[in-house]
């Protein structure tokens, strides 16, 4: 990436002095968690001999750093070279923990292909396993082939631009007071945060967590189980089969559920991904050849209106004031980005979505030119439970938080855009 403040490209050790040693401690010495009877029991399994290899331990991470106060980085670029450096560490540590999944379900598998029975932990285990990630079967290989269908690699870049777009790039109430990045909901009364503007009918809580690594870990568990997000997980099958690269690009198609946007949000966080420049970008890919054998897992309709759009639409028609200039909607975007840090909207099914967008933060997004942060944050990735025991279709993402996270999506670094840069932003 390149710097978009004009100051010269960031370099590492730049980023790492701007999160104040954010990536040191807690991230890799995780304590056994006390979160739930199954993780308490997955603690226990880690410590015992087993025959087919000690089996890696289930349980959430207990400790990590603070989430930082980002509202009060003030330049853009380095606000969102902070964001991505403080929770990189968190995404490995995520994507590695799936890997050592992987890899003892393998040897479970050679042991049971050897005609050898598992260990009575390496049961135990294996049956939690499957029980948190919807993989019940009635014989341990059929357990073993369920979940290898299920888990695998999320794209750092992925992650990144869900969790800025979920949150308001960390600054939203669920994600200061709650730890919530990614919007997830849960329905156990007092297992979260109530949304100020939840429908009476409604019952469902933002939910929350005691760290930021609880928040990622209970994601990845989620697209990694939740049947709304098969059609991610059936495309990263695909091309892990055909040994093609797996992107955040092309996985977030399989993620039209887990907003009411549906197309509109991952157009959206594809349009995040190209911007920050969080994994190449080639014109020429894969997914343009409709004779890849992974296409058809691709396609997503952003046909119908986008609602986040729609009501800012609505209130212009109300005969709102309209924005003239550049130069005149600097306001209106900052009060966009400050009222969904305050509260971002949480998204219901359609028939309850509340559209409360501003529309001067609206109208002013499609006219200020995208431009890339720092290029040393460009990576490509290598490669809940919460407290609910399961979570909604689609799986909310928040209005209000997609607000302000387009915004800063496209906004420069350096002082209030000018007129004469204005261009609109593609996606």
């Amino acid at each position: 990436m390149r710097n978009i403040d004009k100051q010269g490209p960031l370099n590492r050790p730049a980023l790492l002095s701007l999160t104040g040693g954010l990536l040191m401690g807690g991230l890799l010495g995780c304590q056994p968690s006390e979160l739930s009877q199954d993780e308490t029991q997955a603690s226990k399994l880690s410590t015992s001999s087993r025959g087919a290899g000690q089996a890696p331990p289930l349980n959430a991470p207990t400790a990590a750093e603070p989430l930082p106060d980002f509202a009060s980085i003030q330049n853009t670029a380095e606000k969102k070279a902070a964001f991505f450096a403080y929770l990189e560490p968190m995404i490995a540590a995520e994507n590695q923990r799936v890997s050592r999944y992987i890899a003892h379900l393998s040897r479970l598998e050679s042991t049971l292909q050897d005609k050898k029975p598992l260990h009575p932990d390496d049961v135990k285990w294996l049956n939690t396993l499957a029980k948190r990630y919807k993989s019940e079967a009635p014989t341990p290989a059929e357990q073993i082939n369920k979940l290898r269908q299920k888990l695998g690699p999320i794209p750092q870049a992925l992650v990144l631009a869900q969790a800025a777009n979920e949150s308001a790039w960390g600054t939203s109430r669920f994600a200061r007071k709650g730890n919530n990045l990614f919007g997830q909901w849960c329905f156990k009364p007092g297992c979260g945060i109530t949304p100020l503007q939840r429908d009476s009918n409604a019952s469902h809580e933002v939910a929350s967590f005691p760290n930021i690594a609880a928040s990622v870990n209970s994601y990845f568990r989620n697209i990694n189980s939740n049947d709304s997000y098969r059609r991610l997980r059936t495309l990263r099958n695909c091309l892990q089969e055909h040994e093609t690269p797996i992107s955040g690009r092309a996985l977030s198609a399989g993620l039209s559920l887990y907003s009411e946007r549906g197309g509109h949000y991952v157009k959206e966080l594809r349009s995040m991904m190209r911007v920050n420049q969080l994994e190449s970008w080639p014109s020429n890919w894969w997914g343009s050849n409709p004779e890849h054998p992974c296409s058809p897992q691709l396609h997503f309709s952003s046909d119908k209106p986008d609602p986040l759009r729609s009501a800012a639409a609505s209130k212009k028609a109300l005969k709102q004031p309209t924005v003239k200039s550049v130069a005149a909607q600097t306001p209106a975007i900052a009060s966009g980005i400050s009222t969904a840090a305050s509260e971002p909207a949480v998204t219901r099914p359609a028939s309850h979505a509340k559209t409360s967008a501003a529309p001067q933060a609206m109208a002013a997004i499609s006219q200020v030119p995208a431009t890339p942060v720092s290029q040393a944050m460009a990576t490509n990735a290598a490669s809940p439970e919460v407290v609910s025991a399961s979570l909604p279709k689609p799986v909310s993402t928040a209005l209000g938080s997609t607000r302000a996270a387009t915004t800063l999506a496209t906004l420069p670094a350096a002082g209030p855009p000018t007129s004469s840069a204005a261009s609109p932003s593609t996606h």
